[in-house]
């Protein structure tokens, strides 16, 4: 008489049931350590801590032309955050240059008539 074998309840129908669970626990344990151990070696971790604040304002106005610096680079004592557009400084410049151009001319016509009294 032909007997099937079984192994303690370990026929072909029992056999899934109980060793699909176990393989599915250790695939997700063995993922998990795999995560721990390489992810965790390769995790950069980017913040702000006790940040500080400093308000800064520029000693004239004017339109910004240049910003050398981006949000949240390191920066220097002295070093320039942003280039302003000085074209009417540039315009107030020459005009006092023309000013005091105007005041020498005048200043050596005075002289001139100066001389011509005093002689």
């Amino acid at each position: 008489m032909a007997r099937s074998i079984t192994w303690k309840g370990w026929g072909i129908g029992n056999g899934r049931r109980r060793v699909l669970p176990i393989l599915v626990w250790l695939i997700a344990a063995g993922a998990s350590v795999w995560l721990l151990v390489y992810r965790a070696a390769r995790t950069d971790l980017v913040g702000i801590a006790n940040p500080e604040r400093r308000d800064v304002a520029a000693l004239t106005d004017g339109r910004l032309r240049l910003m050398p610096v981006a949000l949240f680079d390191p920066v220097t004592a002295g070093q320039p955050l942003v280039v302003l557009e000085d074209d009417r400084l540039q315009a107030a410049l020459a005009t006092a240059a023309a000013e005091a151009a105007r005041l020498r001319a005048e200043l050596a016509a005075a002289e001139i008539r100066l001389e011509h009294f005093t002689k």
